[in-house]
């Protein structure tokens, strides 16, 4: 969902005397859920996003709706366009929606951005960036290489596997469409969310299984390239590995290359441990330069906020990622707990979260309050520990240890889980490390230092 980087429109000012401090073109954005999914839901979350964007009525609205809209989703696209006294209503179906506010992954939910003034949705032109909007099975090589280079979104249904509605000037359909934003200057970046393992090596032969790399057997050089932790031959992450060709003319800056994303990726299928051959899911030419890449959380929100700070005009806001409020972090285990009680459905993140509430039965009662808790507050002076504090970096250390980040702290907290005798003792004293490792870098202004982390955490072995 395209979405501004602040909570706030944008609103673009012209200079000349007639028009001063006159905005003639705004942007915001807008979401809203319920339980089931009813137009009056498109309806709300494009009146919201109107009222940030202090206008009447919208010149165009990009509206996306979750998955749960597909079978109905002319209704809903017909409420948003009366809600926005507007016939440009462009958008999709989607597994999830996301503002720069919240998230919707679990339930019936809409985000549009609503575009006024000179602000507009119309047919792309020669040097414009390209918003399309396609099924899956639309998405080949020749259409993407049609219109220049293009972004947007992949209509399918909550399992991402079947193609989900389009929509275009207020009616729902199924043929792709190609937009642009008239009125406004856009800048196009790639984030791929990947972390180079290795540098580049040449291929020795064409097709899908590459045997040698340099002069090594193939898979001995990526199991080099890999953490120790992950050099399993027989359970490498294949899931989360590639290989990535570089183009014919790129550089031997890899990180410019990387940033520039001047490489086409090749999915890992299988690994040979007899042979040393690596199978991968689309051929390379004879002579290629590869390297091989891993895509991690923390590489994928580093490499985002690196692209988006480069593709920021040097007078404009610095870019932003999505940042959760105080209230968003404290519902998230408000609601994972409600779900978890009554059996519910949760999302892989709630499930950790449940869990966590579930290992600390003195805050229950506190969680089960609902949004009574949202508005608790603790300070030092008081002389409590605040509860939801504890267990976001209680959630924090889970899902370092699912991704091994920093690497090898999953071997770190094993081991003190072993020494310890009980898991849950073993994550308060990697949570103190955390915690102090937490303030190091807030006094300090700086990222937090990984391995400070887990020499704190090792010392306590």
């Amino acid at each position: 969902m395209p979405a501004l980087p602040y909570p706030r429109p944008l609103r673009l000012l012209r200079q000349d005397l007639s028009q001063a401090h006159r905005p003639v073109a705004v942007a915001a954005s807008g979401l809203a859920s319920g339980e089931e999914p009813q137009p009056g839901i498109a309806a709300a979350a494009v009146r919201l996003a109107l009222e940030r964007a202090n206008c009447e009525c919208a010149s165009s609205i990009l509206l996306f709706l979750s998955a749960a809209f597909a079978r109905n989703a002319q209704a809903a696209v017909t409420a948003a366009s009366h809600a926005g006294n507007c016939l440009q209503v462009a958008g999709c179906c989607v597994p999830g929606v996301f503002t720069e506010s919240d998230w919707l992954i679990d339930r019936p939910g809409a985000a549009a951005l609503v575009l006024c003034g000179d602000l507009a949705l119309g047919a792309p032109r020669p040097g414009n960036a390209v918003l399309s909007l396609a099924r899956p099975e639309d998405v080949t090589p020749a259409w993407l290489a049609a219109q220049g280079q293009r972004c947007g979104s992949v209509a399918t249904d909550s399992a991402a596997l079947r193609p989900g509605k389009i929509w275009q000037h207020g009616k729902a359909g199924v043929d792709p469409c190609s937009l642009a934003v008239a009125g406004a200057r856009s800048r196009t970046g790639i984030s791929r969310g990947l972390r180079a393992l290795s540098a580049p090596f040449s291929a020795d032969a064409a097709g899908y299984e590459l045997r040698r790399l340099g002069a090594q057997p193939a898979l001995d050089s990526l199991c080099r390239a890999l953490p120790i932790e992950c050099r399993d031959a027989d359970a490498l992450p294949l899931h989360l590995l590639f290989a990535a060709v570089l183009d014919g003319d790129a550089g031997d800056d890899l990180a410019a290359e990387l940033a520039d994303g001047r490489f086409a990726l090749r999915a890992i299928l299988a690994v040979n441990a007899d042979s040393g051959a690596v199978t991968l899911a689309a051929p390379v030419p004879g002579g290629a330069r590869i390297f091989w890449a891993i895509r991690q959380a923390p590489a994928a929100e580093q490499d985002m906020h690196d692209m988006l700070t480069r593709l920021a005009p040097p007078d404009g806001p610095e870019p932003s990622l999505f940042n959760p409020s105080r209230d968003q972090a404290r519902r998230l285990f408000v609601d994972a707990w409600q779900k978890l009680r009554r059996g519910a459905p949760l999302t892989a993140l709630e499930a950790v979260a449940g869990d966590v509430v579930s290992m600390h039965p003195e805050y229950q009662a506190l969680v089960a309050e609902g949004q009574a808790a949202l508005a608790r507050e603790w300070t030092p002076e008081q002389g409590e520990t605040n509860p939801f504090l504890h267990m976001a970096l209680h959630l924090a250390i889970e899902e370092q240890l699912s991704i091994d980040q920093p690497p090898g702290i999953r071997a770190a907290v094993a081991a003190l889980q072993e020494r310890r005798g009980e898991r849950h003792a073993a994550l308060h004293e990697v949570l103190e490390c955390l915690g102090e490792t937490v303030w190091r870098a807030t006094r300090d202004r700086a990222p937090p230092d990984g391995n400070a982390y887990l020499d704190c955490i090792r010392r306590r072995l």
